[in-house]
């Protein structure tokens, strides 16, 4: 009898470890996407910054959220190099 509540014991922890698991999972895919958005519009602002300062600005070139470089076609780069993003 004891037996038997210990395994059920042990199944109910890896079905909580599972479900924690795949939280976590979640959590993680959620964060990656919230750094994207941040960089997404820490590089915008920048733009503005820029734009602002500088009067001969370049704004040709465009800034990658996912790599920092700059592109004169931005959606292009994306596409090649960062579609599965």
């Amino acid at each position: 009898q004891k037996i038997k509540e210990l395994v059920k014991e042990t199944d109910e922890i890896n079905k909580i470890y599972n479900s924690q698991k795949k939280s976590l999972n979640m959590m993680i895919e959620q964060n990656e996407k919230l750094v994207i958005s941040g960089r997404t519009i820490k590089f915008r602002l920048e733009e503005i910054i820029y734009k602002c300062e500088d009067s001969e600005y370049d704004s040709r070139k465009q800034k990658c959220q996912y790599c920092s470089k700059k592109f004169t076609d931005l959606e292009k780069h994306i596409s090649k190099n960062h579609s599965n993003d």
